[in-house]
């Protein structure tokens, strides 16, 4: 996942994501995977996250002609070179997939961020973001899968204006 924002100079994120999945029928999927995520401001380097995630993804528990929900809930540990502390951290998901074609589907989704606790980097104690995203999603080869995506991230800050990003996202998704 590559995150651009206006903020931040440009590039301020490059997520790199691997996860390995067990789909004990058509609907669930629980995962387990690691996340490197360098981070820059203006361009410069400025620290290296590491997450250790597990999740359950729920495919197609509703679904409206076409239109279908999936849902997901994600367990973080996360790391930051330089700082003590493990951040805990829970992050349920909804998402909307609507086909458009064949081989073009529009999305969205929202996902909720819950800090579980405090650490020098991940300062504030429960609700903490809420992302809100459009994408369109269209195949490049078999296992794969473009996504560009627009996102609103909503920042809760304690006793302080609430921040506001508006994200431009690119995503390839491998799945086999």
């Amino acid at each position: 996942v590559l995150r651009f924002s206006d903020n931040r100079g440009g590039l301020y994120e490059v997520e790199d994501n691997l996860m390995v999945g067990f789909k004990p029928n058509k609907q669930i999927t629980l995962w387990v995977g690691y996340t490197h995520n360098p981070q820059y401001d203006h361009g410069d380097f400025t620290r290296m996250e590491h997450r250790f995630r597990q999740q359950v993804n729920i495919d197609n528990f509703v679904q409206i002609g076409m239109a279908k929900f999936s849902g997901r809930l994600r367990l973080e540990e996360r790391w930051r070179d330089g700082f003590a502390g493990t951040g805990w951290r829970l992050v349920p998901s909804t998402r909307l997939a609507i086909p458009l074609s064949k081989k073009l589907a529009l999305n969205l989704s929202e996902d909720v961020f819950f800090n579980l606790n405090t650490t020098g980097f991940q300062k504030t104690p429960g609700l903490d973001r809420i992302r809100t995203a459009v994408s369109l999603g269209m195949p490049l080869a078999k296992h794969f899968t473009l996504e560009l995506s627009y996102m609103e991230q909503h920042g809760f800050v304690p006793a302080a204006e609430d921040t506001d990003d508006h994200v431009m996202t690119a995503k390839i998704i491998a799945a086999f």
